[in-house]
């Protein structure tokens, strides 16, 4: 069989093979962030080789999105299935980037998900495609610098805040800080950004339970910050899902 494909292209599509396998592949390949204090180079490959902590956090999360990552509750002591992740992070590791496309993976690979992407304000939770900023700005971002984006991505409607890919019925909107949203909703997966700086954080993961209990996931991410999240991290308040 002869191949009309450049040995270019046979190599991207191999690598998209592989992503949609694996997200570590997807972050290796096809993400790339914007470092607004690197003035000759801002956009750069996500760095998976040189922080090899970003390649474990993806291991883990893609463990708990396939249902897949078993815990034991220190509560009960009985192992459980775990559908939710709190993680408390330092500035500068990349941690909202990566879950950030951790959530493109999600709708762009898969039928039918309905990914949230939560903030204390709207503003901060739709941000800027330009500079890179916010959790849909950022999605935005790694969306128009994929390699072969033109041919590999699923068509996609671009909204003030969300993204609709409507090959696959899938959707990432960024929403405010709150339960309303999410309870009105059977989310296939929640991640919010610097929960412990939401007031309403509880309410949020709360009004997620039940969509993580039918399958969903959750991933919390923040600065540390005395109150609910800090308890969730050190499992004083969490919930096995």
């Amino acid at each position: 069989m002869v191949s009309n494909l450049s040995d270019e292209e046979t190599l991207l599509r191999y690598r998209w093979e592989l992503a949609r396998r694996d997200p570590v592949e997807f972050l290796r390949y096809f993400v790339f962030t914007f470092d607004q204090h690197d003035l000759d180079r801002p956009i750069k490959p996500m760095p998976v080789e040189e922080r090899p902590h970003l390649a474990a956090i993806a291991r883990v999360w893609h463990k708990m999105w396939a249902g897949e990552l078993w815990l034991r509750n220190p509560a009960t002591g009985k192992v459980q299935r775990c559908r939710g992740i709190a993680e408390e992070k330092s500035r500068q590791v990349m941690q909202s980037w990566e879950y950030i496309a951790l959530c493109v993976w999600d709708v762009i690979f898969h039928r039918g998900r309905l990914v949230f992407m939560q903030s204390k304000r709207e503003e901060d939770a739709i941000g800027n495609e330009a500079g890179g900023t916010g959790l849909l700005g950022r999605a935005k971002f790694i969306l128009s610098h994929l390699p072969g984006k033109q041919v590999l991505v699923p068509r996609m409607v671009s909204r003030a805040n969300k993204l609709e890919f409507t090959e696959m019925n899938s959707v990432l909107w960024a929403i405010p800080e709150g339960g309303d949203i999410i309870r009105s909703h059977t989310a296939s997966g929640v991640f919010s950004d610097e929960c412990a700086f939401q007031p309403e954080f509880e309410s949020a993961f709360t009004a997620a339970m039940p969509s993580l209990r039918g399958g969903g996931w959750f991933a919390g991410v923040s600065t540390p910050d005395p109150g609910f999240f800090r308890d969730l991290c050190e499992d004083r308040r969490g919930e096995a899902a």
